[in-house]
Protein backbone atom coordinates (compact mmCIF):
# COMPACT_ATOMS: atom_id res chain seq x y z
CA UNK A 1 0.00 0.00 0.00
CA UNK A 2 2.76 2.49 0.87
CA UNK A 3 4.62 1.89 -2.35
CA UNK A 4 1.47 2.30 -4.40
CA UNK A 5 0.84 5.85 -3.08
CA UNK A 6 4.48 6.95 -3.13
CA UNK A 7 4.89 6.49 -6.90
CA UNK A 8 2.46 9.25 -8.15
CA UNK A 9 3.47 11.45 -5.24
CA UNK A 10 7.15 11.26 -6.17
CA UNK A 11 6.24 12.03 -9.77
CA UNK A 12 4.24 15.10 -8.73
CA UNK A 13 6.96 16.46 -6.49
CA UNK A 14 9.72 15.68 -9.02
CA UNK A 15 8.00 17.37 -11.95
CA UNK A 16 7.04 20.46 -9.93
CA UNK A 17 10.58 20.88 -8.58
CA UNK A 18 12.25 20.29 -11.95
CA UNK A 19 10.03 22.77 -13.79
CA UNK A 20 10.16 25.40 -11.06
CA UNK A 21 13.91 25.97 -11.47
CA UNK A 22 14.05 27.02 -15.18
CA UNK A 23 10.82 29.00 -14.74
CA UNK A 24 12.37 31.03 -11.95
CA UNK A 25 15.51 31.63 -14.02
CA UNK A 26 13.44 32.98 -16.92
CA UNK A 27 12.29 35.98 -14.89
CA UNK A 28 14.38 39.03 -15.79
CA UNK A 29 13.05 41.70 -13.46
CA UNK A 30 12.64 41.88 -9.65
CA UNK A 31 8.89 42.42 -10.01
CA UNK A 32 8.54 39.38 -12.26
CA UNK A 33 10.63 37.27 -9.89
CA UNK A 34 8.39 38.23 -6.92
CA UNK A 35 5.24 37.22 -8.85
CA UNK A 36 6.80 33.98 -10.07
CA UNK A 37 7.97 33.01 -6.56
CA UNK A 38 4.47 33.47 -5.07
CA UNK A 39 2.88 31.32 -7.76
CA UNK A 40 5.49 28.57 -7.33
CA UNK A 41 4.93 28.66 -3.57
CA UNK A 42 1.23 28.08 -4.14
CA UNK A 43 1.94 25.14 -6.45
CA UNK A 44 4.36 23.60 -3.97
CA UNK A 45 1.81 24.01 -1.15
CA UNK A 46 -0.69 22.00 -3.20
CA UNK A 47 1.87 19.21 -3.70
CA UNK A 48 2.59 19.23 0.06
CA UNK A 49 -1.14 18.90 0.81
CA UNK A 50 -1.38 15.89 -1.48
CA UNK A 51 1.60 14.36 0.32
CA UNK A 52 -0.04 14.89 3.72
CA UNK A 53 -3.32 13.34 2.58
CA UNK A 54 -1.59 10.33 1.07
CA UNK A 55 0.35 9.76 4.29
CA UNK A 56 -2.91 9.85 6.27
CA UNK A 57 -4.47 7.28 3.95
CA UNK A 58 -1.41 5.09 4.31
CA UNK A 59 -1.61 5.19 8.09
CA UNK A 60 -5.34 4.41 8.03
CA UNK A 61 -4.71 1.49 5.69
CA UNK A 62 -2.34 0.00 8.26
CA UNK A 63 -4.79 0.41 11.18
CA UNK A 64 -8.30 0.42 9.66
CA UNK A 65 -7.77 -1.56 6.44
CA UNK A 66 -8.56 1.24 3.94
CA UNK A 67 -10.04 -0.35 0.87
CA UNK A 68 -8.00 -0.81 -2.30
CA UNK A 69 -10.53 1.34 -4.18
CA UNK A 70 -9.91 4.35 -1.90
CA UNK A 71 -6.17 4.00 -2.43
CA UNK A 72 -6.65 3.80 -6.18
CA UNK A 73 -8.85 6.94 -6.15
CA UNK A 74 -6.19 8.85 -4.21
CA UNK A 75 -3.46 7.76 -6.61
CA UNK A 76 -5.57 8.83 -9.62
CA UNK A 77 -6.26 12.23 -8.05
CA UNK A 78 -2.54 12.70 -7.49
CA UNK A 79 -1.81 11.85 -11.14
CA UNK A 80 -4.43 14.33 -12.38
CA UNK A 81 -3.16 17.15 -10.16
CA UNK A 82 0.42 16.43 -11.25
CA UNK A 83 -0.62 16.86 -14.91
CA UNK A 84 -2.36 20.15 -14.03
CA UNK A 85 0.74 21.43 -12.21
CA UNK A 86 2.92 20.53 -15.19
CA UNK A 87 0.67 22.39 -17.66
CA UNK A 88 0.36 25.47 -15.43
CA UNK A 89 4.12 25.64 -14.96
CA UNK A 90 4.79 25.36 -18.71
CA UNK A 91 2.27 28.15 -19.38
CA UNK A 92 3.92 30.44 -16.81
CA UNK A 93 7.37 29.74 -18.29
CA UNK A 94 6.19 30.61 -21.82
CA UNK A 95 4.44 33.79 -20.63
CA UNK A 96 7.44 35.03 -18.69
CA UNK A 97 9.93 34.20 -21.46
CA UNK A 98 8.04 36.41 -23.95
CA UNK A 99 7.34 39.26 -21.52
CA UNK A 100 10.75 40.96 -21.69
CA UNK A 101 13.35 40.88 -24.47
CA UNK A 102 16.85 42.21 -23.74
CA UNK A 103 19.38 42.38 -26.56
CA UNK A 104 22.96 43.70 -26.47
CA UNK A 105 25.29 43.98 -29.46
CA UNK A 106 28.82 45.18 -30.21
CA UNK A 107 29.39 46.56 -33.71
CA UNK A 108 31.59 49.19 -35.31
CA UNK A 109 34.40 49.40 -37.81
CA UNK A 110 38.13 49.78 -38.23
CA UNK A 111 40.34 51.17 -40.98
CA UNK A 112 43.92 51.91 -42.04
CA UNK A 113 45.00 54.54 -44.61
CA UNK A 114 48.02 55.09 -46.84
CA UNK A 115 48.53 58.49 -48.48
CA UNK A 116 51.02 59.62 -51.14
CA UNK A 117 50.59 63.39 -51.72
CA UNK A 118 51.95 65.02 -54.85
CA UNK A 119 53.96 67.49 -52.79
CA UNK A 120 54.95 65.64 -49.64
CA UNK A 121 56.07 62.41 -48.09
CA UNK A 122 54.14 59.16 -48.43
CA UNK A 123 52.87 57.89 -45.09
CA UNK A 124 50.58 55.39 -43.43
CA UNK A 125 48.46 58.27 -42.24
CA UNK A 126 45.54 56.94 -40.19
CA UNK A 127 44.61 53.91 -38.13
CA UNK A 128 41.20 53.97 -36.50
CA UNK A 129 38.97 51.77 -34.37
CA UNK A 130 35.36 52.75 -33.74
CA UNK A 131 33.46 50.32 -31.49
CA UNK A 132 29.70 50.88 -31.38
CA UNK A 133 27.65 49.58 -28.45
CA UNK A 134 23.93 48.78 -28.72
CA UNK A 135 21.54 47.79 -25.94
CA UNK A 136 17.81 47.22 -26.46
CA UNK A 137 15.25 46.59 -23.73
CA UNK A 138 11.82 45.13 -24.55
CA UNK A 139 11.65 46.89 -27.97
CA UNK A 140 10.90 50.15 -26.16
CA UNK A 141 14.24 51.55 -24.97
CA UNK A 142 17.40 51.55 -27.07
CA UNK A 143 20.90 52.84 -26.20
CA UNK A 144 23.72 53.38 -28.67
CA UNK A 145 27.22 54.75 -28.19
CA UNK A 146 30.32 55.01 -30.36
CA UNK A 147 33.93 55.61 -29.35
CA UNK A 148 36.43 57.02 -31.82
CA UNK A 149 39.99 55.79 -31.24
CA UNK A 150 42.81 56.90 -33.57
CA UNK A 151 46.59 56.58 -33.55
CA UNK A 152 48.42 59.94 -33.53
CA UNK A 153 51.69 60.92 -35.22
CA UNK A 154 53.65 60.58 -31.96
CA UNK A 155 52.25 57.11 -31.23
CA UNK A 156 49.68 58.23 -28.69
CA UNK A 157 45.99 57.45 -29.04
CA UNK A 158 43.23 60.04 -29.25
CA UNK A 159 39.85 59.13 -27.80
CA UNK A 160 36.56 60.83 -28.56
CA UNK A 161 32.90 60.15 -27.95
CA UNK A 162 31.30 60.13 -31.40
CA UNK A 163 27.79 59.77 -29.98
CA UNK A 164 25.93 58.36 -26.97
CA UNK A 165 22.17 58.56 -26.70
CA UNK A 166 19.09 56.88 -25.27
CA UNK A 167 16.11 56.26 -27.56
CA UNK A 168 12.52 55.79 -26.42
CA UNK A 169 10.36 54.11 -29.08
CA UNK A 170 6.98 55.28 -27.84
CA UNK A 171 5.06 54.47 -31.05
CA UNK A 172 5.47 52.65 -34.35
CA UNK A 173 6.21 55.94 -36.10
CA UNK A 174 8.26 57.97 -33.64
CA UNK A 175 11.03 57.82 -31.09
CA UNK A 176 12.56 60.36 -28.73
CA UNK A 177 16.38 60.60 -28.67
CA UNK A 178 18.29 62.21 -25.78
CA UNK A 179 22.05 62.74 -25.49
CA UNK A 180 24.76 63.26 -28.08
CA UNK A 181 23.78 62.22 -31.60
CA UNK A 182 25.10 62.64 -35.13
CA UNK A 183 23.57 65.67 -36.79
CA UNK A 184 20.36 64.77 -38.64
CA UNK A 185 20.94 67.73 -40.99
CA UNK A 186 21.73 66.16 -44.35
CA UNK A 187 22.48 62.53 -45.11
CA UNK A 188 26.25 61.97 -45.28
CA UNK A 189 27.13 62.56 -41.64
CA UNK A 190 24.37 60.49 -40.05
CA UNK A 191 24.33 57.59 -42.53
CA UNK A 192 27.37 57.44 -44.83
CA UNK A 193 30.53 58.58 -43.02
CA UNK A 194 31.72 55.22 -41.48
CA UNK A 195 34.81 54.03 -43.36
CA UNK A 196 33.31 50.77 -44.64
CA UNK A 197 30.13 52.55 -45.88
CA UNK A 198 31.76 55.63 -47.44
CA UNK A 199 32.74 54.69 -51.00
CA UNK A 200 35.82 56.93 -50.80
CA UNK A 201 38.73 56.78 -48.39
CA UNK A 202 38.12 60.45 -47.54
CA UNK A 203 35.12 62.65 -46.80
CA UNK A 204 33.88 65.22 -49.32
CA UNK A 205 35.30 68.73 -48.94
CA UNK A 206 33.37 70.70 -46.31
CA UNK A 207 32.24 67.64 -44.35
CA UNK A 208 35.22 67.60 -41.99
CA UNK A 209 35.70 69.47 -38.69
CA UNK A 210 35.06 73.19 -39.21
CA UNK A 211 33.26 72.57 -42.49
CA UNK A 212 29.82 73.48 -43.76
CA UNK A 213 28.01 70.30 -42.67
CA UNK A 214 27.33 69.93 -38.91
CA UNK A 215 28.86 66.83 -37.29
CA UNK A 216 27.03 66.18 -34.02
CA UNK A 217 25.13 67.91 -31.25
CA UNK A 218 23.79 67.45 -27.72
CA UNK A 219 20.10 67.77 -26.95
CA UNK A 220 16.74 66.19 -27.78
CA UNK A 221 15.57 64.79 -31.10
CA UNK A 222 12.24 63.42 -32.33
CA UNK A 223 12.48 61.19 -35.39
CA UNK A 224 10.50 58.56 -37.22
CA UNK A 225 8.78 57.65 -40.47
CA UNK A 226 5.40 56.67 -41.87
CA UNK A 227 3.94 55.31 -45.10
CA UNK A 228 1.72 57.56 -47.21
CA UNK A 229 0.18 54.88 -49.39
CA UNK A 230 0.72 55.42 -53.11
CA UNK A 231 2.67 58.64 -52.35
CA UNK A 232 5.53 56.62 -50.85
CA UNK A 233 7.22 57.01 -47.48
CA UNK A 234 8.15 60.06 -45.40
CA UNK A 235 10.88 60.16 -42.75
CA UNK A 236 11.46 63.11 -40.43
CA UNK A 237 13.58 64.43 -37.61
CA UNK A 238 13.29 67.52 -35.43
CA UNK A 239 15.63 68.65 -32.67
CA UNK A 240 16.55 71.22 -30.05
CA UNK A 241 20.26 71.31 -29.16
CA UNK A 242 23.05 73.41 -27.68
CA UNK A 243 24.10 74.35 -31.21
CA UNK A 244 27.48 75.31 -32.72
CA UNK A 245 30.09 77.80 -31.51
CA UNK A 246 32.41 80.17 -33.40
CA UNK A 247 36.17 80.55 -33.46
CA UNK A 248 37.85 83.84 -34.39
CA UNK A 249 41.31 84.54 -35.79
CA UNK A 250 42.09 88.18 -35.08
CA UNK A 251 39.07 90.21 -36.17
CA UNK A 252 37.61 87.56 -38.53
CA UNK A 253 35.52 84.45 -38.01
CA UNK A 254 37.74 81.51 -38.92
CA UNK A 255 35.77 78.36 -38.13
CA UNK A 256 32.50 77.02 -36.83
CA UNK A 257 32.61 74.15 -34.30
CA UNK A 258 29.83 71.57 -34.65
CA UNK A 259 31.28 68.52 -32.85
CA UNK A 260 28.57 68.56 -30.17
CA UNK A 261 29.56 70.06 -26.82
CA UNK A 262 27.77 70.09 -23.48
CA UNK A 263 28.36 73.80 -22.96
CA UNK A 264 26.00 76.63 -23.85
CA UNK A 265 27.85 79.86 -23.18
CA UNK A 266 25.16 82.21 -24.52
CA UNK A 267 22.15 80.30 -23.16
CA UNK A 268 20.54 79.95 -26.60
CA UNK A 269 19.43 76.77 -28.32
CA UNK A 270 19.35 75.69 -31.96
CA UNK A 271 16.21 74.14 -33.44
CA UNK A 272 15.82 72.43 -36.79
CA UNK A 273 15.24 69.20 -38.63
CA UNK A 274 15.15 67.22 -41.85
CA UNK A 275 12.31 65.76 -43.94
CA UNK A 276 12.96 63.03 -46.51
CA UNK A 277 10.51 61.75 -49.12
CA UNK A 278 10.82 58.37 -50.82
CA UNK A 279 8.30 58.24 -53.69
CA UNK A 280 9.84 54.85 -54.53
CA UNK A 281 12.28 52.74 -52.44
CA UNK A 282 15.20 53.60 -54.75
CA UNK A 283 14.86 57.39 -54.54
CA UNK A 284 15.02 59.80 -51.59
CA UNK A 285 14.76 63.59 -51.80
CA UNK A 286 15.31 65.54 -48.57
CA UNK A 287 15.64 69.04 -47.20
CA UNK A 288 17.12 70.33 -43.92
CA UNK A 289 16.86 73.58 -41.98
CA UNK A 290 18.03 74.92 -38.62
CA UNK A 291 18.16 78.28 -36.86
CA UNK A 292 19.36 79.73 -33.56
CA UNK A 293 21.88 82.09 -31.95
CA UNK A 294 25.64 81.56 -31.72
CA UNK A 295 28.61 83.43 -30.30
CA UNK A 296 32.40 83.44 -30.44
CA UNK A 297 33.86 81.22 -27.72
CA UNK A 298 37.51 81.16 -28.88
CA UNK A 299 39.79 83.97 -30.09
CA UNK A 300 43.24 82.97 -31.37
CA UNK A 301 42.94 79.74 -29.42
CA UNK A 302 42.06 81.46 -26.13
CA UNK A 303 38.70 81.49 -24.38
CA UNK A 304 36.55 84.47 -25.35
CA UNK A 305 34.55 86.47 -22.81
CA UNK A 306 31.54 88.78 -23.09
CA UNK A 307 31.03 88.10 -26.77
CA UNK A 308 27.57 89.06 -28.14
CA UNK A 309 25.29 86.56 -29.85
CA UNK A 310 24.46 86.59 -33.53
CA UNK A 311 22.01 84.81 -35.82
CA UNK A 312 22.68 81.31 -37.11
CA UNK A 313 21.06 79.56 -40.08
CA UNK A 314 21.56 76.22 -41.82
CA UNK A 315 20.13 75.18 -45.19
CA UNK A 316 20.63 71.78 -46.77
CA UNK A 317 19.36 69.35 -49.38
CA UNK A 318 20.33 65.81 -50.34
CA UNK A 319 19.49 63.24 -52.99
CA UNK A 320 19.98 59.46 -52.94
CA UNK A 321 19.11 57.48 -56.08
CA UNK A 322 19.68 53.94 -57.38
CA UNK A 323 18.36 54.21 -60.97
CA UNK A 324 19.50 50.72 -62.01
CA UNK A 325 20.94 47.72 -60.24
CA UNK A 326 24.55 48.30 -59.21
CA UNK A 327 24.51 52.09 -59.75
CA UNK A 328 24.35 54.41 -56.73
CA UNK A 329 24.11 58.19 -57.17
CA UNK A 330 24.29 60.73 -54.33
CA UNK A 331 24.39 64.51 -54.03
CA UNK A 332 24.28 66.89 -51.07
CA UNK A 333 24.33 70.63 -50.39
CA UNK A 334 25.01 72.29 -47.01
CA UNK A 335 25.29 75.94 -46.00
CA UNK A 336 25.89 77.48 -42.57
CA UNK A 337 25.78 81.21 -41.94
CA UNK A 338 26.67 83.21 -38.83
CA UNK A 339 25.33 86.76 -38.93
CA UNK A 340 27.14 89.97 -38.08
CA UNK A 341 27.57 91.36 -34.55
CA UNK A 342 28.90 94.93 -34.33
CA UNK A 343 30.07 94.62 -30.72
CA UNK A 344 32.08 91.46 -31.40
CA UNK A 345 35.83 91.28 -31.86
CA UNK A 346 34.96 89.66 -35.23
CA UNK A 347 31.95 91.75 -36.30
CA UNK A 348 31.42 90.55 -39.88
CA UNK A 349 29.15 87.71 -40.97
CA UNK A 350 30.58 84.45 -42.29
CA UNK A 351 29.35 81.67 -44.58
CA UNK A 352 30.46 78.04 -44.92
CA UNK A 353 29.06 76.37 -48.03
CA UNK A 354 29.72 73.00 -49.67
CA UNK A 355 28.25 70.55 -52.14
CA UNK A 356 29.24 67.29 -53.78
CA UNK A 357 27.99 64.71 -56.26
CA UNK A 358 29.08 61.08 -56.29
CA UNK A 359 28.47 57.98 -58.40
CA UNK A 360 29.43 54.38 -57.64
CA UNK A 361 28.94 51.40 -59.95
CA UNK A 362 29.34 47.78 -58.83
CA UNK A 363 30.10 45.49 -61.76
CA UNK A 364 27.54 42.69 -61.78
CA UNK A 365 28.77 39.40 -60.40
CA UNK A 366 32.19 40.78 -59.42
CA UNK A 367 33.74 42.35 -56.30
CA UNK A 368 34.88 45.43 -58.26
CA UNK A 369 33.33 48.87 -57.88
CA UNK A 370 34.15 52.08 -59.79
CA UNK A 371 33.61 55.41 -57.99
CA UNK A 372 33.82 59.11 -58.89
CA UNK A 373 33.14 62.28 -56.87
CA UNK A 374 33.25 66.04 -57.37
CA UNK A 375 32.95 68.59 -54.56
CA UNK A 376 33.37 72.29 -53.85
CA UNK A 377 33.83 74.03 -50.49
CA UNK A 378 33.94 77.75 -49.67
CA UNK A 379 34.60 79.39 -46.29
CA UNK A 380 36.28 82.41 -44.67
CA UNK A 381 39.41 80.27 -44.32
CA UNK A 382 40.89 80.19 -47.84
CA UNK A 383 43.39 77.49 -46.83
CA UNK A 384 40.52 75.01 -46.54
CA UNK A 385 38.56 76.23 -49.56
CA UNK A 386 38.65 74.81 -53.06
CA UNK A 387 37.22 72.18 -55.36
CA UNK A 388 38.17 68.54 -55.80
CA UNK A 389 37.60 65.69 -58.23
CA UNK A 390 38.30 62.13 -57.17
CA UNK A 391 38.09 58.74 -58.82
CA UNK A 392 38.85 55.28 -57.55
CA UNK A 393 38.43 51.52 -57.70
CA UNK A 394 37.17 49.43 -54.79
CA UNK A 395 37.54 45.68 -54.23
CA UNK A 396 35.07 44.05 -51.83
CA UNK A 397 36.63 41.14 -49.96
CA UNK A 398 33.36 40.53 -48.09
CA UNK A 399 30.04 42.36 -47.80
CA UNK A 400 31.60 44.62 -45.13
CA UNK A 401 35.33 44.54 -45.97
CA UNK A 402 36.71 46.72 -48.76
CA UNK A 403 40.05 47.78 -50.24
CA UNK A 404 39.90 51.27 -51.77
CA UNK A 405 42.41 52.87 -54.12
CA UNK A 406 41.86 56.36 -55.54
CA UNK A 407 43.34 59.63 -56.69
CA UNK A 408 42.11 63.12 -55.80
CA UNK A 409 42.75 66.14 -58.03
CA UNK A 410 42.53 69.44 -56.16
CA UNK A 411 41.91 73.02 -57.25
CA UNK A 412 42.61 75.06 -54.09
CA UNK A 413 41.58 78.69 -53.62
CA UNK A 414 44.92 79.57 -52.02
CA UNK A 415 48.53 78.57 -52.81
CA UNK A 416 48.90 77.83 -49.09
CA UNK A 417 45.87 75.53 -49.09
CA UNK A 418 45.88 72.21 -47.30
CA UNK A 419 43.87 70.79 -50.22
CA UNK A 420 46.20 69.10 -52.75
CA UNK A 421 46.54 66.24 -55.23
CA UNK A 422 47.13 62.84 -53.65
CA UNK A 423 46.91 59.08 -54.08
CA UNK A 424 45.17 57.32 -51.21
CA UNK A 425 44.44 53.72 -50.23
CA UNK A 426 42.32 52.35 -47.43
CA UNK A 427 41.40 48.97 -45.97
CA UNK A 428 38.14 49.17 -44.01
CA UNK A 429 36.07 46.56 -42.22
CA UNK A 430 32.67 46.82 -40.57
CA UNK A 431 31.51 44.39 -37.92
Amino acid sequence: MRTRFATPLALAVGIAAALATPWALAASTPAAQATDTSELAALRAQVAELTRRLDELTQKADTTQVTAQAAQDAAQAADQRTAQLEQQTKTLVATQASATRVVSHLGGYGFANFVAPQNGNSVFSQVGFNPIFHYSYDDKVFFEGELELEAEEDGSTSTALEFANINWLFSDNAMLVAGKFLSPLGNFRQNLHPAWINRFATMPLGFMDGGAAPIADVGLQLRGSFVMGAAGQLNYSGFVTNGPTLEADGDELEAIATEGGTGNADGNFTVGGRVGWLPVPTLEIAGSYARGRVSVTSIDGLEAEDEPTRSYRFYGADLNWQPVKGLDFRAEYARQRAGSAEASIAPDAAVWRTWYTQAAYRFSGTPWELVARYGDFKSNNAMMSGSQFGTGLNYWLTASTVIKAGYEFANPDSPMSTVGDRFIMQLAHGF
